[in-house]
């Protein structure tokens, strides 16, 4: 290892990482000897002048360190958190990165392996040339067994959702990574939650808090509700009160560390709960800029779910509210229909969007409650209810109506028996269209004990689902989490949680809607008329909120 100001003889095209990095000197059986630590550090590859690959790192307060890379080891299991060691044995070097925005990171250890994997072929002929990275891994029994599983590295790169990005999409993940205060919207399966899985991963980890307006939606960004986050509870009291709960040393930690706030489904957030938590953000941190310096990274559609207050009734929206014009920097829509395969459907859908329901709309969708679908065997379409008291009754009637032998898995607080009918909660394969919404049925158990549920899907796939981890961070140092099965019961759903939903095939009753834009969120689950079935359509459930049409309005004019 070598600490120097000369600049690299040849850089190479490589994504440069931005994180916290020790680095630590090894003796000869691996004890450190001393270590650096970098804050705000930055990693690159270059070659020197005999072309031998190394990792640059700069660092404002250090001069740059080079560092050779012979016999290398990368360590990715913590990838999702940004973390990744890198051991250098040739040159007795650890390195210890954290704090970097995982999609970044990903791609930079995918850079360096390829590049030290073509070296590998010139190892065996100049000993100056350094070997390809060895994985911490086990190796496995042979071959066909590594085919089988999946590495790491492939885990991780769904986890970041290697789908490619449209133009809009990456125009908004640019402004997001810019460190301006971001609202970015479309109307329901524009790809709102893909990119903002994509902005997160870009987004450093430590600093980083990722929170949505209710706990369905926080489970589904893998975060905490906004509440919680700021520590206000109910945020029922008056703003002393509220800075003095958000001044408890959790709490306080937490806004301090905080450098970017995403919150999704802005939509169902109060005004006057946002204008509050502006207000709280300036006091507690001790900065008077917009949030108290916080960016806010916004995400959701006004003309879906409105704000619901405890105790029943609406409340205004958060862009009526001073605190909105403050922070809000930049606002972008997108526009491009991802989810919907059927262009009738999607005019259909633009026009139930803002209210709109024209006779020949009204007749196509009272069409549907016609509809034989062509499902596979003993999967049923899910019924949205638009009251949850509704869903409660027909999931436990349809459940005690079947006779197989119930287990009951505690951590999802549900049972399950053969031809029970499930929604899996989560992306698990989103090119085999295991994503969030799928919809199956239990056909048996698999293994000891309780077993495991094998779940035939309506896109064709048969497997046996073990519990998944969420995770969500929390106030001390490491995050929370908990293992349970990714799936629900789904005979019947309630309108509000399936927001972000895909579903494959659905029916409802609309006629007992009470909010706007609650007939809009049920029918834009489907993916086209033939995979919908509306029971009681009447045009006169089709509503959006004036206050909306009128902001919306405004961005197009602006």
């Amino acid at each position: 290892m070598t600490a120097t100001d000369e600049s690299p003889k040849s850089s190479l095209a490589c994504p440069v990482v931005s994180a916290t990095v020790v680095v630590e000197q090894l003796g000869a059986e691996g004890s450190v000897l001393r270590a650096a630590r970098h804050p705000s550090a930055s990693l690159s590859l270059c070659r020197t002048e005999r072309r031998e690959l190394a990792l640059l790192l700069d660092s404002p307060a250090r001069p740059q360190v080079k560092v050779l890379l012979r016999d290398v080891s990368l360590h990715r299991r913590f990838l999702r958190e940004g973390k990744a060691t890198v051991v250098v044995r040739g040159q007795h070097v650890r390195l210890l990165v954290s704090n970097a925005p995982p999609a970044q990171l990903l791609a930079f250890l995918r850079v360096l392996s390829a590049k030290l994997a073509l070296q590998a072929p010139l190892a065996a002929r100049d000993p100056n040339v350094p070997p390809p990275a060895r994985s911490a891994k086990r190796p496995s029994a042979g071959p066909q067994s590594q085919a089988k599983r999946p590495s790491k590295e492939m885990t991780m790169s769904q986890y970041l959702n290697p789908l490619p990005m449209t133009k809009e999409q990456r125009s908004v993940l640019e402004v997001a990574t810019s460190n301006r205060n971001i609202f970015f919207t479309g109307g329901a399966g524009t790809g709102k939650s893909f990119l903002l899985q994509r902005i997160i991963a870009a987004l450093p980890p430590d600093s980083t808090w990722v929170t949505a307006s209710t706990g369905a939606a926080a489970c589904q960004v893998q975060g905490v509700t906004l509440h919680a986050f700021a520590g206000l509870g109910r945020a029922a009291g008056s703003l002393e009160q509220c800075v003095q709960l958000a001044s408890r040393p959790a709490a306080l930690q937490q806004w301090r560390r905080c450098r970017h706030l995403v919150i999704d489904e802005i939509s169902m957030v109060d005004a006057d709960f946002f204008q509050k938590l502006e207000s709280v953000a300036r006091q507690v941190r001790g900065n008077d800029s917009p949030f108290g310096g916080i960016q806010l990274v916004l995400c959701g559609d006004f003309l879906q779910l409105p704000p619901v207050l405890r105790g029943g009734g609406g409340g205004r929206f958060c862009f009526e509210s001073e605190a909105w014009s403050r922070c809000v920097d930049v606002t972008m829509e997108l526009r491009e229909i991802h989810r919907q395969d059927d262009p009738e459907f999607i005019r259909i859908l633009r026009n139930v969007r803002v209210g709109r329901c024209s006779e020949e709309d009204a007749r196509r969708l009272s069409a549907t409650a016609k509809n034989t679908m062509n499902l596979p065997e003993g999967i049923a379409a899910t019924r949205l209810c638009t009251h949850r008291a509704d869903v409660d009754q027909i999931n436990a009637h349809q459940l005690n109506a079947l006779t197989g032998r119930l287990r009951e898995y505690c951590a999802e607080d549900s049972r399950l028996r053969p031809g029970a009918q499930v929604m899996l909660t989560k992306n698990l394969d989103v090119r085999a269209g295991l994503v969030n919404g799928a919809r199956g049925v239990v056909v048996g158990f698999r293994g000891g004990g309780r077993g495991l549920p094998e779940v035939q899907f309506a896109c064709g796939v048969r497997r046996v689902l073990p519990a998944e981890r969420w995770t969500a961070r929390s106030s001390g140092a490491s995050p929370l989490s908990r293992r349970q099965l990714p799936l629900r019961l789904a005979w019947a759903f309630s309108v509000h949680k399936s927001q972000g939903m895909t579903l494959d095939c659905v029916e409802m009753t609309l006629s007992r809607s009470f909010e706007p834009g609650q007939a809009y969120v049920a029918l834009s689950r489907a993916r086209n008329l033939r995979s919908l079935r509306v029971l009681d359509f009447t045009p006169a459930c089709v509503r959006a909120h004036p206050a909306v049409l009128r902001f919306y309005a405004g961005l197009q004019t602006s």
